[in-house]
């Protein structure tokens, strides 16, 4: 039991009961409110004012910081802050001490351009470092000093670490993850990668993200990762012809390819579009007929595979393009939509899965057509295209007084056919890679990682863009093309559209081949087709199991679960410290609170 003790402290103290001193300090510090009123409104939130009421009576208050009688600015020198802290973090600050930011600080006591400890943990609403929140806002708070152009170029460092940080898997992550109950975050932040107090120079032989130890870094969450994985990394620099040159020509291809690609297709349709119209003043505007007579276009399985082609296109590009731009508003409100980037990711995979397979049917039925029906490859381009192309152009330059006449597949669809074809083999390969990193980095080098995100990621905006200009305007807009709803083309389209086919039509000159004949075919096609299914399909089913980098990362192994609530228990280290009752291993000293939810979950 305590003993009860009237100290009276004079004027202008009033008489105040108190059991011992530092009762006295925790009765008494109330008073800075009188002065002090927005200040101490945020120590209210504040993980010491918790762990305060929680009955912890050598939680800080405002004197044990500022002091009572001798109080003097907090912060001149700037290292007295940190001195500050360390009375009770007197472990931390040793760490930090030793750090590149605590020991130009040591040198240097006043230097601005270091961060002390309530640059990053705040100084009267200090949050515990070891929150979902915390930890989701800490990139912002290294970007806080690490994107200030001035500061780093005295020390000639990268200005672009959040934005090369946003671009990569991780901030991608980091940035549309979801907040939710019970919510975890596994992927690396900052501190992750590059320590939390111990942070070292990057030439430093005990930093963690030198090139001899960068291998021992990524395998605490990849420990299958082989010794080209860590040069995936593009370390925050933008790739250039010197550095990353992979992933800089990549880039570059597409910055070329994609403003000359739908520039070439907007003016297309701008001058189609002129000559429309002119040729609706001009009195010339084509005249439909009611459609007496249909002939079939596409068989059925070619519906079937045009709808879940669409399907899978529409739902990549709405689950993909918010990871390609993740850092806008409009990413993070359709990864919320979707509950959060977890299920933004699985949804993308199952979609990439069922185009992949879309993608082998229609080889399948291809060779069906070309082997067993002998179908004439009439989607094969031919010079003839080219010259229909420069054709229709000199028609809407008025050069020419007639339109290209197209056989059963126009150039517009031809084009639009190969640049799937393209696409697909693109998208396919890269994101085979996205999906199995630590798969192909085991024999390729790291670099095909980045430089296969960026290829994926410019290859589906391109697809995008073309999809809602040329195919838009040549399917919808021009001409309402109802043969994909339906199969079927009217006799008045057929002729206007594709004028060489009825002809060949009118002549007799399309056939099928005889039952018996189809029959014979299909006795060799048919194995061989199962045969080359399933060895597709095996390849995909390898290629989606073999690893699960790209879906979740793994939690470091050996890991202890976390056998208690963590309410208000922000400070790990004051019962898990090396020399406190219950010790972590001697590997952990210099880790942080904020780093204990990486790896142990309660």
């Amino acid at each position: 039991m305590f003993s009860v003790t009237r100290i009276s402290t004079g004027y202008p103290h009033p008489p105040l009961l108190a059991y011992d001193r530092r009762d006295f300090s925790l009765r008494y510090y109330p008073n800075c409110r009188q002065c002090h009123e927005d200040q101490y409104k945020e120590t209210l939130d504040s993980i010491h004012l918790r762990i305060l009421a929680a009955g912890h009576r050598e939680a800080p208050v405002c004197t044990d910081c500022h002091g009572a009688h001798t109080v003097s600015p907090p912060d001149q020198p700037r290292f007295k802050v940190d001195l500050t802290c360390s009375r009770c973090h007197q472990e931390i600050f040793t760490v930090y001490a030793q750090s590149v930011h605590g020991a130009d600080l040591v040198r240097e006591e006043d230097n601005p351009d270091v961060p002390v400890c309530t640059d990053c943990h705040g100084v009267h609403r200090i949050e515990a470092p070891h929150t979902l929140q915390f930890r989701l806002h800490s990139p912002e708070l290294c970007a806080h000093c690490h994107t200030d152009a001035a500061r780093m170029s005295k020390y000639g460092l990268s200005t672009a670490v959040l934005r090369t940080y946003v671009a990569d898997f991780h901030g991608t992550t980091v940035r549309l993850f979801k907040e939710r109950p019970g919510a975890r975050l596994n992927e690396a932040v900052c501190t992750d990668c590059h320590g939390i107090h111990d942070i070292k120079k990057t030439d430093d032989p005990e930093s963690r993200v030198i090139k001899e130890n960068l291998l021992r870094t990524c395998q605490q969450c990849h420990p299958t990762a082989t010794a080209n994985f860590p040069t995936a990394w593009v370390k925050h620099y933008i790739p250039s012809p010197t550095q990353f040159r992979l992933v800089y020509y990549v880039e570059l291809f597409y910055k070329i390819v994609i403003p000359l690609t739908i520039g070439f297709f907007l003016v297309f349709i701008l001058l189609d579009v002129i000559r429309h119209i002119a040729s609706w003043i001009w009195g010339n505007k084509r005249k439909l007929t009611r459609a007496e007579r249909f002939y079939e276009r596409f068989h059925w399985t070619q519906l079937v595979e045009h709808w879940v082609m669409v399907l899978a296109f529409v739902m990549l590009a709405m689950t993909g393009l918010p990871q390609k731009f993740s850092d806008t508003s409009w990413a993070r409100t359709i990864a919320d939509f979707f509950g959060g980037v977890k299920n933004l990711r699985q949804i993308h995979h199952f979609f990439a899965t069922v185009i992949v397979i879309a993608c082998i049917a229609h080889i399948i039925t291809v060779g069906y057509r070309v082997v067993v029906l002998r179908t004439p490859l009439f989607m094969m381009p031919r010079p003839k295209d080219l010259i229909d192309l420069l054709r229709d152009i000199g028609y809407n330059l008025g050069l020419v007084k007639s339109r290209a006449r197209c056989d059963r597949y126009t150039y517009a669809e031809k084009l639009e056919y190969w640049a799937l074809i393209w696409g697909m083999v693109i998208m396919v390969v890269t994101g085979f890679i996205l999906w199995n990193p630590i798969w192909f980095t085991s024999f390729l080098p790291g670099q095909v990682v980045p430089a296969a995100k960026a290829a994926h990621g410019w290859e589906a905006v391109l697809a995008v863009l073309a999809i809602l200009t040329w195919h838009v305007y040549h399917v919808h807009v021009k001409h309402f093309n109802m043969s994909i709803f339906t199969g079927k083309i009217s006799q008045e389209e057929l002729e206007h559209e594709h004028p060489l086919e009825w002809e060949r039509l009118q002549k007799g000159e399309i056939s099928r081949p005889p039952l018996e004949v189809i029959q014979r075919r299909q006795r060799i096609f048919v194995p061989v087709a199962v045969v080359m299914a399933a060895l597709m399909l095996t390849g995909v089913y390898y290629m989606i199991t073999v690893e699960q980098t790209a879906i979740e990362t793994v939690t470091p192994r050996l890991a202890t679960p976390i056998p208690h609530s963590l309410e208000l228990r922000g400070d790990c280290l004051a019962c898990h410290s090396l020399n406190a009752f219950r010790p972590f291993p001697p590997d952990h000293t210099g880790r942080g609170n904020e780093s204990c939810l990486t790896c142990h979950q309660r």
